[in-house]
């Protein structure tokens, strides 16, 4: 009698994660092959059981890589997470205190049962969000964060819909899912942050929509592109414009546009954002571009309550 089960199951549908330890190549040329090779293989033995403990299956390692497979999304993106933590806090890169970081790709379609095909468009699509990641960076196809959770969706930003097919002209659209939400809060403010904010959550007001930012949803994206949480079409908009981070009672804008962002908070002189971090508190508002003489064409309030 055939083996009918194998038959009807050669493939499945879950997510290809990759993760990538960063800078491996300059390890062996600051320390030489037996000491590199030692310490890889040690963040490689812990990666694997990550990955294990998540109910992640290993396919394939490469040396500093590792290529894994889950057929719930969710504990992909639980896996992605205990990744980025365990070895950023577990191991530091030897002869320097820099800790040991991580990038990782992620994306949902057809699985093989037996040895991956590393041509399928599962492993390829996880291998171009990966080679797209910075460190400490897990970026997902919008495949994956369609099918997560509520909790995961609300820790994800959009970044943006990158060519993937050039011939096809196909784009596939990338978010972030975020896994350490203080360093992203603090990212890019030369003077830190306090301990905690005095907040609980942030009120963003445009045109009559209001949204609210709190413990539950800390990430809030505004640009052109339809995945933002507030989309605006105007030709002044990028397609991600800036996002909105809340966490530990505070929260800061990051603009990531074009035109610019200013911010204007009450009582306080407009400050011009280019792709660079402020924080926010008590109210204000915000306009896209940077020319305070002029009338905004486009302005947005919030409230920090």
């Amino acid at each position: 009698m055939p083996d009918v089960e194998k038959e009807v199951c050669d493939t499945s549908q879950g997510v290809v994660l990759l993760a990538d330890i960063v800078g491996s190549t300059a390890l062996y040329e600051s320390l030489g092959d037996t000491q590199a090779r030692a310490f890889l293989s040690e963040v490689m033995q812990a990666m694997t059981s990550i990955v294990t403990v998540q109910g992640g299956k290993v396919f394939a390692e490469f040396g500093d890589e590792v290529l894994c497979s889950f057929h719930d999304p969710r504990l992909a993106a639980v896996a992605a997470c205990a990744l980025h933590e365990n070895i950023s806090n577990g191991y530091l890169v030897p002869g320097s205190s820099e800790r040991q970081r991580l990038h990782i790709g992620m994306h949902h379609g057809d699985l093989p049962n037996g040895e991956p095909d590393m041509l399928g468009e599962a492993v390829r699509l996880a291998r171009w969000a990966v080679s797209h990641a910075k460190p400490d960076q897990t970026l997902a196809t919008l495949d994956v964060i369609e099918r997560l959770p509520p909790m995961f969706r609300a820790i994800s930003r959009y970044i943006d819909d990158e060519t993937w097919d050039a011939e096809g002209d196909a784009r596939i659209t990338l978010f972030e899912i975020i896994w350490d939400m203080d360093s992203a809060t603090v990212a890019g403010l030369p003077d830190g942050l306090p301990i905690k904010g005095p907040w609980s959550s942030v009120r963003l007001e445009y045109n009559g929509r209001r949204l609210r930012m709190d413990s539950n949803h800390p990430v809030l994206s505004v640009g052109r592109y339809p995945g933002n949480d507030l989309v605006i079409t105007h030709e002044l908009v990028s397609r991600q414009h800036f996002t909105l981070q809340f966490g530990r009672g505070r929260c800061t804008i990051t603009d990531r546009s074009t035109n610019g962002t200013t911010v204007v908070a009450s009582g306080a002189k407009p400050e011009v954002l280019t792709h660079a971090t402020a924080v926010l508190a008590q109210r204000g508002e915000l306009q896209i571009g940077h020319n305070p003489d002029q009338s905004p064409a486009i302005s947005l309030t919030w409230v920090c309550e």
